[in-house]
């Protein structure tokens, strides 16, 4: 007499579509029928697509987005098997805040706002900025701005990922403190913009001047002769500093 093991004639999962988010687990369970079955054993194996991790014992790993399809097939030799379609879909961005350390700058001034994105497992991170008044503020990348003129501005960000989560803040700015077109008192020198072209009159035969930015950064310096100095910029900068020998002016070209 030959005895024969009794085989498995079918198997059914816990789940046979599963949607998971990048991060999660989720552990798939095979039952084998009849209950009476030699072996009931089952093997796993992620038949195709690289979205999940698929451990040996059924527990799906989401990696990231995309497809994958997983069988469990019985061991017994009876070629049945069951399958179970995974979708993994990205972490969405939940909540976005703003933090600006003042919320009013000056003219010429270059600040930074730092943003807050949660979950911080969040798939996507980044972030689209934007300003409502251009004339105003200018993006320089990642969250830096400069401010043009004076005025009120709101910044957003907004989520690049399908969740479109935004943020804004607001900001004024101002013309820096004491600062006027021209400040030109007493025996000042003469100034005025020709285009690019900054043109420095009245300046004292031997004395030197010098032009930087807010920054402090020197942008010139040349001894007058007792004529007309002319100093002209690939870009006329908004804001410069003048300095005739000891005495310090400063001029605002960036108009409301």
């Amino acid at each position: 007499m030959v005895v024969k093991p009794r085989l498995v004639q079918s198997l059914s999962l816990n789940a046979t579509q599963k949607e998971l988010i990048i991060g999660d687990a989720f552990s798939l369970t095979a039952t084998a029928m009849p209950e009476n079955a030699t072996n009931r054993n089952v093997v796993w194996k992620l038949v195709s697509g690289d979205a999940v991790a698929l451990s040996a014992d059924g527990v799906i790993q989401a990696k990231k987005v995309g497809e994958a399809l997983v069988r469990a097939e019985a061991v017994d030799g009876s070629g049945v098997s069951a399958e179970c379609k995974v979708v993994v879909k990205p972490r969405l961005v939940q909540s976005i805040s703003l933090k600006l350390e003042k919320d009013t700058v000056a003219v010429g001034d270059r600040f930074t706002v730092v943003a807050e994105v949660l979950p911080k497992n969040a798939t996507n991170h980044s972030l689209q900025w934007m300003v409502s008044e251009s004339l105003l503020l200018k993006h320089l990348g990642d969250g830096t701005f400069e401010a043009l003129k004076p005025g009120n501005a709101t910044i957003v960000a907004q989520a690049q990922d399908a969740s479109r989560r935004r943020a804004i803040c607001k900001i004024e700015i101002v013309v820096p403190s004491g600062l006027k077109d021209v400040v030109a008192k007493g025996d000042a020198p003469h100034i005025r913009v020709e285009v690019n072209t900054l043109v420095v009159e009245q300046v004292p035969s031997g004395q030197w001047l010098r032009v930087s930015d807010l920054q402090g950064r020197l942008l010139h310096q040349a001894r007058s002769n007792g004529e007309a100095l002319r100093i002209t910029f690939p870009v006329m900068p908004r804001v410069l500093l003048i300095y005739v020998g000891s005495r310090t002016y400063k001029l605002l070209l960036a108009q409301p």
